[in-house]
């Protein structure tokens, strides 16, 4: 359908517009304006742009960390084995081409005494449970799997109902879901 000067729609949408304007001669009467000198109103607060968090399960608490940190969820599988590894590095995997360590979540948090053995000969391995996630998530020395025991779904939060917790350790913040504890984490203080 045409538009411009020339077509059928043009005169409308002027008239429209004409009307819609605000004229200098408009009797604008019923409208309320401050008196001079009176403070302005506030404008109303705007409201509150819920956060996403990824929410997981450690030995039986359910924990969440940013949905922007964590770049894909994979199902959790046997690793390749690092010798001599140290802290919470369970193993690596091939993500694509790319080898991406895999660290135990919960060790790091000092939930589990001891490593899991998911990696190595076979024989030796633990079976990987069923339900058992790899998140992978951006960090500073590049993309780095996290282990948990299941994947909940993605909670959005306020700000306001987020209470922060301070302090250096990795919990950075506490809030209720459905009447259950969440446990906000920053995984870049988690020591792995």
């Amino acid at each position: 359908m045409r538009s411009g000067p020339d077509s059928p729609l043009a005169p409308s949408l002027q008239a429209r517009l004409r009307a819609f304007r605000y004229r200098p001669d408009e009797d604008i009467s019923g409208l309320l304006l401050p008196e001079a000198g009176e403070p302005p109103v506030a404008a109303a607060p705007a409201a509150e742009v819920p956060r996403e968090y990824l929410s997981f399960e450690l030995q039986e608490t359910t924990y969440a960390v940013p949905l922007s940190a964590v770049l894909e969820i994979l199902r959790a599988r046997p690793l390749v084995e690092i010798p001599r590894a140290r802290g919470a590095l369970l193993g690596v995997v091939d993500l694509r081409g790319s080898v991406t360590p895999v660290y135990d979540l919960a060790f790091g948090l000092l939930l589990r005494r001891q490593l899991r053995k998911v990696a190595g000969p076979e024989e030796e391995c633990e079976k990987v449970p069923r339900e058992a996630r790899i998140l992978v998530a951006r960090t500073a020395a590049g993309p780095a799997g996290m282990w948990v025991d299941r994947v909940r779904d993605v909670v959005r939060l306020p700000p306001s109902s987020v209470e922060a917790v301070s302090g250096d350790g990795p919990v950075v913040g506490r809030a209720l879901v459905a009447q259950k504890p969440l446990v906000l984490l920053e995984l870049e203080k988690v020591p792995l």
